[in-house]
């Protein structure tokens, strides 16, 4: 595996909306020089929830961090992937959900979550095993 991971929607939105833990953790992992992919739906569908401050912070962060990447489907085989994940999430799929997952796939990077539920019944149904990690205030 290599060294990095991949923001899901609950990260990004807490990131936009200032979690103290979650930026301390993007901060340390860049200056650890740990890439952090964000997946380009699932970045959308997280600042549908933000005000235009919050989602300035988002962007400022994707252009300036060092080692955030901002991960676009931008093939007919990206398309493809997305495609085949959406169908294993069912008839409602959470297209933020697939990207990222998509994304961690393709880079061989966990997820990085600030909810871990969330992704129990997402993983149950996926053919593949995607690895996550839960971020937690250790307060």
């Amino acid at each position: 595996m290599s060294l990095g991971f991949v923001l899901d929607e609950s990260t990004i939105r807490e990131l936009g909306r200032g979690d103290n833990t979650v930026t301390t953790l993007v901060a340390e992992l860049d200056e650890l020089a740990i890439r952090m992919s964000v997946p380009f739906i699932t970045l959308v569908l997280a600042q549908r929830t933000l005000s235009d401050i919050q989602i300035d912070f988002i962007r400022g962060m994707i252009d300036r961090v060092d080692h955030v990447r901002l991960e676009m489907p931008a093939s007919d085989e990206d398309a493809a992937n997305l495609t085949v994940i959406a169908a294993h999430l069912g008839d409602q799929p959470d297209l933020g959900a697939a990207h990222a997952i998509a994304v961690s796939r393709s880079l061989d990077f966990p997820i990085l979550t600030v909810d871990q539920k969330y992704w129990e019944p997402i993983a149950a149904v996926l053919p593949w095993h995607i690895e996550f990690f839960e971020i937690r205030d250790t307060d």
